[in-house]
């Protein structure tokens, strides 16, 4: 059964005087009602012992024009807010867990329907929540109203990875697609990369973990992956798994994985919802085909497209007969050229490069878009750049180093001579093209 967290909202019809009640800030509106006939008091609770209202609550007051009239925040359950209103109808929107210095929020003069409530450089989301409601005022009459309190983010609880080899120097999680900023109708925004660092045991040999819960803001919308990096003398490797459900909103994540001896992850993650929301297991592996070949959506049913041809208006760079499916390569549609440089070291271009194909994850309703390996920049080569840019639109293919990775080290190739070369090598105008690979039905 679902239990909501609770925002009260009472609504006393009785002329009183603004009246702002202990911890609470407030921003008005330069508009004043002219003859207020109603009061509308705003106090904040929660129905279960439980679950507690994330504070302080960012309350907005928009009128029948839906314009914003005031702006207050709710430090705590003790305090409440009482407004002075004229009859007619007023929306309420409520927003837990806003603490100044972690997000932007917009002022009484700023504030519409469309605004957002924005994540601040360098900082991580807390127990994001929100609630909205119309409230009509009607002169001589006293009732109630609840507002649910809905959690808008989710929690990564525990995340641990064990028999990771002593080699590796670091282990990070990589989830996709998590966001910056919320809308006032809920809609998620700003793409925000969510990696996060794991750190060495310090109990158990070989094992990386999460050593605190972090909170996440996810795209519910969006196609769900999963991807663990792993840094060895400089070099990271990263196996993806594209989930084949979408992330939720107000859920507990654990996730538990071995890294075993043949060199392949078995990954068991559980989905723990909160008390109102049940629980979800789901159980996915890890193995090396995730790093180069992609692939991990489920089969397209359609007819496969030809090479040289565009297919999402990616185009085909080759066809391969297996036997259940035809596997198709894909060269994205756009390439990035500030992704990376010479300058970086492997790590740091590996890192810039992830981060990249994270915020690009499932483009084009396309997933699995990677970093090209040497067999996959060679199909590239033997088309030729001329002729792929007499099929794709803009951006054109150029003759600068396009990176690709050579069993686990970023290079350079230059795609009129297929000249490869190490990173250092590379111009400071070396451009990143991923690639994905797709399955269609025979």
């Amino acid at each position: 059964m679902k239990k909501n967290i609770n925002l009260v909202v009472s609504i006393v019809m009785t002329v009183v005087s603004m009246t702002l009640l202990t911890s609470c800030e407030k921003e008005f509106s330069e508009v004043t009602p002219v003859n207020p006939k109603s009061s509308l008091t705003v106090t904040t609770r929660s129905e279960s012992g439980a679950e507690e209202v994330a504070y302080p609550v960012a309350v907005y007051l928009f009128d029948a024009n839906k314009a914003c009239i005031d702006f207050r925040r709710i430090e705590s359950a003790d305090a409440s807010v009482v407004y002075d209103l004229v009859e007619g109808v007023y929306d309420v929107y409520a927003f837990g867990g806003v603490a100044e210095g972690k997000y932007t929020l917009p002022s009484v003069k700023e504030a519409t329907l469309a605004s957002v409530i924005t994540l601040q450089d360098g900082q991580e989301h807390g127990d994001l929540m929100m609630a909205n409601s119309s409230v009509t005022t009607t002169k001589g009459e006293a009732n109630t109203i609840n507002l649910s309190m809905n959690r808008c983010v989710s929690k990564i609880e525990s995340i641990v990875i064990k028999q990771v080899p002593d080699d590796v120097t670091a282990v990070s999680v990589t989830l996709s697609k998590t966001c910056k900023s919320m809308a006032f109708d809920g809609t998620m925004k700003d793409v925000n990369i969510e990696v996060i660092t794991l750190e060495k045991s310090g109990t158990e040999s070989g094992t990386w973990e999460l050593k605190t819960p972090r909170h996440v803001l996810f795209d519910v919308a969006a196609s769900a992956s999963v991807k663990i990096s792993m840094t060895t003398n400089g070099n990271a490797k990263g196996y993806t798994y594209q989930l084949t459900d979408k992330w939720k909103s107000n859920y507990l994540y654990h996730i538990n994985a071995t890294y075993t001896e043949k060199q392949n992850f078995h990954v068991t993650g559980t989905i723990t919802g909160a008390t109102w929301q049940g629980t979800e297991d789901i159980v996915f592996n890890f193995d090396e085909t995730n790093t180069q070949d992609g692939g991990s959506g489920p089969t397209i049913n359609e007819t496969a497209p030809e090479v040289g041809t565009l297919y999402k208006g990616c185009y085909v760079l080759s066809r391969t007969e297996e036997s259940n499916a035809i596997k198709v390569l894909l060269l994205h549609p756009n390439q990035y050229s500030d992704v990376c440089n010479g300058s970086m070291s492997q790590e740091e271009a590996r890192n810039s490069i992830n981060s990249k194909l994270s915020e690009i994850a499932s483009e084009n309703e396309i997933t699995g878009w990677h970093l090209p390996n040497e067999a996959e920049m060679d199909a590239v080569y033997s088309i030729g750049f001329a002729a792929i840019n007499l099929k794709i639109p803009e951006p054109k293919l150029l003759t600068d180093d396009y990176f690709y990775d050579d069993n686990g080290t970023i290079r350079g190739c230059l795609l009129n001579t297929n000249t490869k070369r190490d990173l250092r090598l590379t111009t400071n105008k070396a451009i990143l093209r991923p690639v994905a690979v797709a399955r269609f039905t025979k």
